[in-house]
């Protein structure tokens, strides 16, 4: 739970890509299969939800730091074991309809994946109202458009494959604006 807060924080402050709300996180899917839990069920949730369900789906990273931080249940996952494996979560939203399965190698993943983020690329600009807007890449995001390699296994040192020109940069990532020359092609 803290560990998703300190993301959302990550996120407002500006301190990620600005890419990093939309990245995609896989989830599993449990539908609801009678009556919208009230707030004592919440901790019984198999009583309310298909546990058997192999629904399988995904929800950006934005969407799922609104259903962990307003989460109406968030219930741990255990294996046959006692291993953690997950964690079920539903905001006061979705409990209506359907709970979510979230496993902790998908939440790893994420948090070594911002873990790792550097931005490499800010951009600034003016909006009406006087306040103003930015927006951030990171080194995963020009690897995933192509254009960087990393050079190590922990997926932090790149190095850029061809010089990136404004160009591409605005093709490639349509929502970043103000570009001033070739910003990352002295990289």
């Amino acid at each position: 739970m803290v560990g998703f807060f300190s993301l959302r924080r990550l996120i407002e402050a500006e301190k990620t890509s600005s890419l990093l709300p939309k990245k995609r996180v896989k989830v599993g899917v449990l539908p609801l299969t009678g009556r919208e839990p009230a707030p004592f069920d919440r901790w019984t949730p198999y009583e309310f939800y298909d546990f058997d369900s192999k629904q399988r789906s995904e929800l950006d990273v934005g969407s799922l730091l609104q259903e962990v931080i307003h989460s109406f249940v968030f219930f741990l996952a255990f294996d046959e074991t006692n291993v953690m494996t997950g964690v079920y979560v539903g905001s006061d939203r979705t409990k209506r309809k359907r709970l979510y399965l979230v496993s902790m190698q998908d939440i790893i993943e994420l948090f070594d994946y911002v873990s790792r983020e550097d931005v490499i690329w800010m951009s600034n600009h003016r909006i009406n109202g006087g306040g103003s807007e930015s927006y951030r890449l990171s080194q995963h995001d020009v690897i995933e458009a192509g254009f960087a390699r990393y050079l190590d296994d922990e997926h932090y040192w790149h190095e850029f494959n061809t010089p990136i020109t404004t160009e591409y940069l605005q093709a490639t990532f349509p929502d970043a604006r103000d570009y001033s020359g070739d910003p990352l092609a002295a990289r």
